[in-house]
């Protein structure tokens, strides 16, 4: 099976993908790229069934941004904002497939995970999820019951959709007094924009 993305307009191929064994499913991105341009831009493209589409198999492009499934239709189009990219997902694959892939990609949100351990002693485990597109950076900060930072770390090169890790040792700040702290973390977009905040308490007993 052949699954083909075209330029509508100049016929040119965005790429495409070649399966030789049948699975469940594939899935493959599409990045839609004006980052070099000043303007706005529409992309029109169409995705062509090539070869032989086993029986069962149907052709759906993911919108990650709107949480969608939209099916390839024989022209669709893509709204690029100046200096920006459009992220989408092409899957092919039967109905089981399609649905539990949809459904995993939708729980990467921006969000704060159980901290571990909680009380510590020294380090303590911090994680946190974030979606596939919208998030270009993420603050962690770490204050006491004052509100003076005591923490601070920007995570941006190291960030990846899904789940994100970093760990956090108190001990090394010899000052620090049993207690407890706030943990927040702020997420920021491609623009420099608060994108989410999340906070939880951390309990340290050395």
């Amino acid at each position: 099976m052949r699954i083909r993305v075209s330029d509508e307009k100049s016929t040119s191929t965005f790429g495409h993908m070649i399966f030789h064994e049948q699975q469940k499913g594939y899935v493959f991105p599409l990045v839609f790229d004006n980052s070099s341009n000043r303007k706005n831009s529409t992309v029109t493209y169409r995705i062509d069934k090539e070869i032989y589409v086993p029986e069962g198999i149907s052709v759906g492009v993911f919108n990650p941004a709107r949480g969608t499934l939209e099916k390839a239709s024989s022209v669709s189009a893509v709204e690029i904002a100046a200096g920006q990219k459009e992220h989408r997902w092409l899957i092919a694959g039967d109905s089981s497939f399609i649905a539990s892939w949809v459904g995993e990609f939708k729980l990467f949100d921006f969000a704060l995970k159980k901290l571990y351990p909680n009380p510590c002693k020294s380090n303590i485990m911090i994680r946190f999820t974030i979606p596939f597109t919208g998030i270009s950076e993420v603050r962690v900060a770490i204050f006491d019951q004052l509100g003076r930072k005591i923490f601070y770390r920007e995570v941006n090169r190291a960030l990846r959709p899904g789940l994100n890790s970093l760990q956090w040792n108190p001990e090394k700040d010899q000052s620090l007094a049993a207690g407890s702290y706030i943990l927040q973390l702020t997420a920021i977009d491609s623009k420099g924009r608060k994108a989410g905040v999340a906070q939880s308490r951390i309990m340290y007993m050395p």
